[in-house]
């Protein structure tokens, strides 16, 4: 369970609430971010709102756009500070439900049946940034044992488990 969150804060936090409707004007270097965000979280199997994106992007100073634009998401950037919490803005941009379908799809890839069901009630008070934290501690003690109580009630009585909706 924790490997699954740490790789994905990893995937989306490569480059770090989209509030706003409108169309963000973008510069090239932006747009560029915006096309390898999109590309990444595609590649990820986590759709991201593209409109959610562009705003947060938007917000990128020139300096980090350029930095993300001429890198390979893979590359370990210095951006500032700044662009480091826009980067972790962008776990806002994720849907829930298809999160937690990603979620659960990973875990079960490697091995690990967890009931479907089990997993959005434990996250339902969650703000996935909380998942994704920056500091390497990672999510809230409270919610690593939720998760992992959904391990360990994972199937029914014949043994299967909750599939994916």
């Amino acid at each position: 369970m924790r490997r699954f969150i740490v790789l994905l804060a990893a995937g989306v936090l490569v480059l770090g609430a989209c509030g706003s409707e409108s169309t963000a004007q973008l510069n090239a270097d932006q747009e560029r971010v915006v096309e390898l965000v999109m590309q990444s979280s595609e590649e990820s199997g986590l759709a991201l709102d593209e409109a959610c994106v562009s705003e947060v992007v938007s917000r990128m100073s020139d300096e980090d756009a350029k930095t993300l634009a001429e890198s390979d998401l893979g590359a370990d950037v210095e951006l500032s500070a700044e662009g480091e919490a826009l980067g972790e803005e962008l776990v806002t941009c994720l849907d829930r439900d298809e999160f937690i379908n990603a979620l659960v799809a990973d875990l079960s890839a490697s091995g690990i049946n967890v009931d479907r069901d089990c997993i959005a009630d434990a996250l339902a008070d969650v703000e996935l940034t909380e998942l994704f934290d920056p500091t390497g501690e990672g999510p809230p003690a409270e919610v690593i044992e939720a998760l992992d109580a959904c391990e360990q009630s994972a199937g029914s009585t014949d043994g299967s488990s909750t599939t994916i909706e």
